[in-house]
């Protein structure tokens, strides 16, 4: 199992997407990869992480539900 950082342009559109819009909202992102590809990040001493698929179907629709987890993390964290 590899566990160290990744570099998401190797990996995909959709990973490429979920850290750009990290960098948007002014956070940074560690990507790893389990089974899956895991995006770790933190904020305000709180750390956060969503899961994604290695090989999406559909990579625009998994480039938005990555987006959509980054928010509903961060609305989850801060009500």
């Amino acid at each position: 199992m590899r566990t160290d950082p990744l570099n998401p342009r190797h990996i995909g559109a959709h990973a490429v997407a979920a850290v750009e819009f990290l960098a948007q909202l002014g956070l940074k992102g560690i990507l790893t990869r389990t089974k899956h590809l895991r995006l770790e990040w933190s904020h305000g001493g709180r750390s956060f992480h969503i899961s994604m698929p290695c090989t999406p179907r559909d990579a625009d629709a998994a480039a938005n539900q990555a987006r959509q987890r980054i928010r509903r993390e961060i609305r989850r964290a801060y009500g």
